[in-house]
C-alpha cells in the first residue's frame, strides 16, 4: 500500500504542474522542407549580406520559455539565385532566446518564392527544419522559432517499481470538468499490470 500511495503522490505533483502551465503554451513552428542545398558546419556569424534583417526568439512549445544557446543555421540563395558558402551562417540564441540575422533580400528562383532556410537544434528539443518567406517590399521581419520538447523521460522510481518506461500525459476531458492522467508505455502492458490501475485515472476538479 505504501508503494501505491507514493505513486499517487507523485502523480498528484505531476497533475499540479501540468494544470499550472496548461494556459502557457506556444504553437510549434511549422516544419518545412530541408531542400538539397543544406551543408553542415556553417560558420558562426550574424550577417552574410545587407538589405534584410530577420530576428525573433527561440521558445519552448511547452511553456513559451526562452531557449538559450539554440543553434540556428541559415542558408539562402545569393542575388543571382545560386547557393554558395558565402550565404550560410550559424547563430546562437542569447539568454532571452533572441537572435538576429542579416542577409541580402533572398531572390525567388525556379518558380519558388523568396525564402530563407532555417534549421534549429537545442538540447532536449526536437530539431526544427523550416523556412521563412519574406513579404515583398519589407526589409525586416520577426520570426519566432518554437521548438517541441523531446519525449519526456520516465521517472526512475516509476521505472524501477513497475519495470516499464514511457511518457506521462495529462489532458482535460472534453467538457474540462476532469483531468485525465495516462501513461503511454514504450512497451506493451499485459492485462493486470499494476500500472494500468495507476495510470488511467479521471480526477474530478472542485
Amino acid at each position: 500500500m505504501r508503494g501505491i500511495y507514493e505513486s499517487f503522490l507523485a502523480i498528484g505533483v505531476i497533475l499540479i504542474m501540468a494544470t499550472s502551465s496548461a494556459a502557457a503554451t506556444c504553437k510549434p513552428t511549422p516544419a518545412d522542407q530541408l531542400g538539397p542545398f543544406y551543408k553542415l558546419n556553417a560558420p558562426m556569424r550574424t550577417s552574410v549580406g545587407q538589405g534584410y534583417v530577420l530576428s525573433g526568439a527561440v521558445k519552448s512549445s511547452k511553456d513559451c520559455a526562452p531557449i538559450e544557446g539554440a543553434r540556428i543555421e541559415f542558408w539562402l540563395a545569393a542575388s543571382n539565385g545560386k547557393y554558395d558558402d558565402d550565404h550560410r551562417a550559424t547563430v546562437s540564441s542569447d539568454k532571452s532566446g533572441s537572435y538576429q540575422f542579416e542577409s541580402n533580400s533572398p531572390p525567388g528562383y525556379s518558380g519558388r518564392p523568396p525564402h530563407i532556410h532555417i534549421r534549429v537544434s537545442a538540447s532536449g528539443y526536437k530539431t526544427l527544419v523550416t523556412q521563412h518567406y519574406p513579404v515583398a517590399g519589407q526589409t525586416t521581419a520577426t520570426f519566432d522559432l518554437v521548438l517541441v520538447p523531446e519525449k519526456a523521460a520516465t521517472s526512475n522510481s516509476f521505472r524501477k517499481r513497475f519495470g516499464i518506461s514511457g511518457q506521462f500525459n495529462v489532458t482535460f476531458s472534453s467538457d474540462r470538468s476532469a483531468l485525465v492522467f495516462a501513461f503511454d508505455s514504450d512497451t506493451p502492458l499485459p492485462i493486470g499490470h499494476p500500472s494500468r490501475s495507476l495510470c488511467d485515472q479521471f480526477l474530478v476538479l472542485d
